[in-house]
């Protein structure tokens, strides 16, 4: 969100370092107002797998009140590792949910977003080979695995 302008998503090197430092204050903020009796989701897994679509179909649905959704790639442990860091802190249990999808699924999925939404196949490509599974010993309470069809 924090990429966002009038004319469409704009992206910068410095651009991407300022709105990953909002999005970690923004969500402590949300930690914090929510407290120990919340839950996080880390959605997580390669663009253009399935994880905003995953998030649309699941929220508001059943027991998820006090759930906080966080929607992002994150391919390795040491980009996971602040926002489980975050939440330790503040006392709220952490699960992942890993949207899977092959490169070439994610690339016609790509294919279909807006031109300034599009990511550029090389970074599709760079995540899907960086990617290291999430596991319980980074610190969540529980992994799902699902498809991006799901």
């Amino acid at each position: 969100h924090y990429l966002e302008t009038l004319g469409g998503r704009v992206f910068s090197q410095s651009r991407n370092a300022d709105a990953w430092r909002l999005t970690l204050l923004a969500l402590e903020a949300a930690l914090t107002r929510s407290g120990p009796k919340a839950r996080l989701l880390l959605v997580v897994g390669m663009q253009a797998a399935g994880k905003t679509t995953w998030i649309e179909q699941h929220r508001g649905a059943g027991d998820d009140n006090g759930c906080l959704y966080f929607d992002a790639a994150l391919p390795r442990r040491v980009h996971r590792a602040p926002i489980l860091a975050l939440a330790a802190r503040v006392g709220v249990p952490v699960s992942a949910v890993w949207v899977r999808a092959s490169v070439e699924q994610a690339l016609a999925r790509n294919a279909l977003r807006r031109a300034d939404h599009q990511v550029p196949r090389e970074s599709i490509e760079a995540v899907a080979a960086a990617f290291e599974p999430p596991c319980r010993s980074e610190g969540f309470v529980e992994v799902v695995e699902v498809t991006g069809n799901d």
